[in-house]
């Protein structure tokens, strides 16, 4: 991207939540720079009225809006589509535009393991790991894959099981990637996990060897993550409030705590929506 960019249309009261990325949008130009940068990630499904209706109505920009629905009624083709929504928002330069629809045009109906990973690697790091494991699960079950592509997607399966407390889960998955392509940081993943279920059994789960030095950088893991748990806002936010509680307080602490469960019921939502 180069050069300045021309805001246009008005940012939206209500956000548009874009499945794919696992991301709420206010402006065009937020929707472009997603669609930009991620377009890896996107199909057929991205184009729908609820999109267009959003850009009529919440971003006031009628005929963006009329050009949207009209490649989606003529062509229905994602490249046009975002064509469209890039060019008539002024965005990106007519080079920038011209070298993405080649690289859409040329992964669309090739690669695509590589793209449904992509675009399982963005809900993972978006913590949309239900979405995410669909994906994967997609990937094992209809594509061809190489060792090195199934060890990768077990290895990110491992890490969705991980973050989600499920250690035994996890390590079983850890192992199906080492068993793909030994490599050391799915070992180091394992050895975590075991450790943290405080579930000796699933030691035995490792393959034969000396795994002493692994065992040992596995340890100052943990400790560090100890140590960031212990100054992280949320420890802090709840010391506050029970400090309040306990100087009598309580409207004011049941008030926070609230709010606090409130946000943590949307967070766990969004992570398990499929």
């Amino acid at each position: 991207m180069t050069g300045l960019i021309e805001i246009i249309g008005k940012k939206a009261e209500q956000p548009y939540y874009i499945k794919e990325m696992a991301f709420d949008v206010f402006t065009v130009e937020e929707l472009c720079y997603l669609v930009y940068h991620n377009w890896y990630v996107l199909d057929a499904s991205f184009m729908k009225p609820e999109l267009e209706i959003f850009v009529r109505e919440q971003l006031a920009l009628p005929e963006l809006a009329q050009k949207l629905e009209s490649a989606r009624r003529t062509t229905g083709e994602l490249t046009e589509y975002l064509a469209v929504l890039l060019r008539e928002s002024g965005f990106c330069s007519t080079e920038e535009l011209r070298i993405l629809l080649v690289l859409l045009k040329d992964t669309m109906g090739n690669g695509m393991p590589e793209r449904r990973k992509a675009k399982g690697d963005l809900l993972l790091a978006n913590h949309k790991y239900m979405a995410a494991l669909r994906e994967y699960q997609y990937i094992l079950q209809g594509c061809e894959l190489t060792e090195e592509q199934k060890s990768a997607i077990y290895h990110n399966i491992g890490t969705i099981y991980a973050r989600l407390f499920c250690y035994r889960e996890a390590v079983r998955y850890y192992r199906t990637s080492y068993d793909c392509c030994e490599h050391q940081d799915t070992l180091l993943e394992m050895i975590v996990c075991s450790k943290l279920s405080q579930d000796h059994e699933l030691m035995k789960l490792l393959p034969e060897g000396d795994w002493s030095s692994l065992e040992t950088e596995a340890e100052q893991r943990m400790k560090r993550l100890e140590e960031a748990e212990s100054t992280c806002q949320m420890r802090k936010f709840l010391s506050d409030t029970k400090k309040q509680r306990e100087a009598g307080q309580a409207t004011v602490y049941y008030e926070k705590m609230k709010g606090l469960l409130a946000e943590l019921k949307k967070d766990y939502r969004r992570t398990m929506e499929i």
